[in-house]
């Protein structure tokens, strides 16, 4: 019964890890919808811009 109890334990933990991978996936996923590549690559293209325009 010990045995099975630390094997159940230890899938436990295994599901808890895989859900917490899953969680930071999730929020991934859900800020590449709120803010897509392309808005980086403009964002970091109108600081560069501002920068030639700056100089």
């Amino acid at each position: 019964a010990k045995e099975r109890n630390e094997q159940l334990h230890k899938r436990l933990q295994e599901l808890d890890a895989i859900k917490r991978d899953m969680a930071v996936q999730l929020d991934r996923f859900r800020l590449n919808e709120q803010y897509p590549p392309t808005f980086y690559f403009y964002f970091a293209y109108s600081i560069y811009l501002l920068c030639m325009l700056a100089s």
